[in-house]
């Protein structure tokens, strides 16, 4: 997630949205959550740079370039 001065790695937690999907009442489908499902994800990291653009190049690895327009990686 990358916000104004810094971004986020954050890890996706498939079982618990699986679970949260199940859960929901199938006769409330039109209802709409505003909120979301903030469990989902998982704070892993917190880097203090800006990126102006990134792409994740497999599962493990993001390649991103930030505001003085270096390029930098991230694997695991």
């Amino acid at each position: 997630m990358a916000l104004e001065d810094n971004f986020y790695l954050l890890s996706f937690d498939n079982d618990k949205t699986i679970q949260y999907i199940n859960s929901k009442d199938p006769s409330s489908s039109n209802e709409q959550d505003d909120e979301g499902f903030e469990e989902a994800f998982n704070f892993t990291e917190e880097f203090p740079d800006i990126i102006t653009s990134g792409l994740w190049v497999s599962n493990d690895c993001f390649v991103y370039t930030n505001s003085k327009g270096h390029i930098y990686y991230l694997i695991g």
